[in-house]
Formats: C-alpha cells, structure tokens, sequence
C-alpha cells in the first residue's frame, strides 16, 4: 500500500469517527434535556404531593363542611330523625300517661316515622356529587382539582379558614 492511499484512508475514517462523535453529542444532548425534562416532572409531582398532603385534603372537608350540597343532606337526616324522635317520645309518653286520646288522632303520631328515617339513611341517598368529581381527577393537572366546588359553597367561610 502507497502512502497516498494510507492518507486517503486515515482521512475517511477520521470523518467517519467525527460523524458518530457529533452523533453520540446529538444523542448525549437529547438525553441531557430528557434527563431535565423527567427532573422538571418529578419536581412537579413532588410539589403536587405536598400540596395534597398539607392543603388538599383540609381543602375537601373546608369545602363540604360550608356546602349546601353536604348539608342540606345532613339537615334532611337530622331532619328525619327528629321525626323519629318525637314519633318515639309520643309512644313512650303515651304509654305511661294513658290519657285515653288514642295515638292515631295526634298530630305528633307517624306511623311510618321510622321507615322514613332508616331509608333516609341509605348510602344511595348520601352521595355527593363534589366527592365524586373529586375523584375522576386521577391523572389529571392538580390544578383542576384544585378548582373544583361543591354546589352552594360558602366561599368566603372558606376562604377565612384556608
């Protein structure tokens, strides 16, 4: 072999070293700015869990506790019970009286008093939709649950205890 073609040889596999240098930098950059990119992500979801931890769930309970949506139905179970209750009291009172007024003709006398109350009480009857909603925001930006508000909210309530 003649110099001349041991030159021309060398300078062929020195571009082809400089090609696969400048494509292991091209490929050590991407990887660089995934590397960020997964560091950035890992950050956030940090952030999220902390938010959740600390604010979160103290946010759910705020938010139901000054809503019409969780007390109009605590008020109608409580409702319902006073029902039962005086309905109960009634019986009992009368029991021991025996003032010879039969109980049917007494306003304060609810025959279905009871069953009234236990029905009420059924889970189907005590959902609430903001719970619900609450819970498809899985895999979603923790900015929007953050935005969620049960129906009747009072935000100013709120607002002084968060």
């Amino acid at each position: 072999m003649k110099v001349g073609e041991l030159t021309q040889r060398h300078k062929v596999e020195v571009n082809e070293l400089k090609k696969q240098v400048k494509a292991l930098k091209a490929r050590e950059e991407a990887s660089s700015k995934g590397k960020e990119g997964l560091e950035a992500s890992l950050a956030q979801v940090t952030k999220d869990n902390k938010w959740l931890i600390e604010h979160g769930f103290q946010q759910v309970v705020t938010y139901l506790l000054h809503s019409s949506e969780f007390n109009r139905a605590l008020g109608d179970v409580y409702t319902k019970l006073l029902v039962h209750g005086r309905h109960q009291g009634y019986t009992a009172g009368y029991e021991a009286y025996e003032a010879g007024t039969p109980k049917d003709k007494s306003s304060l006398y609810q025959l279905k008093a009871f069953i009234v109350f236990k029905d009420s009480v059924l889970m189907k009857h005590l959902t609430y939709p903001y719970v619900g909603e609450v819970s498809y925001c899985f895999g979603k930006p923790l900015s929007v649950w953050q935005e969620l508000k049960p129906r009747g909210l009072n935000e100013a309530v709120c607002a002084e205890v968060l």
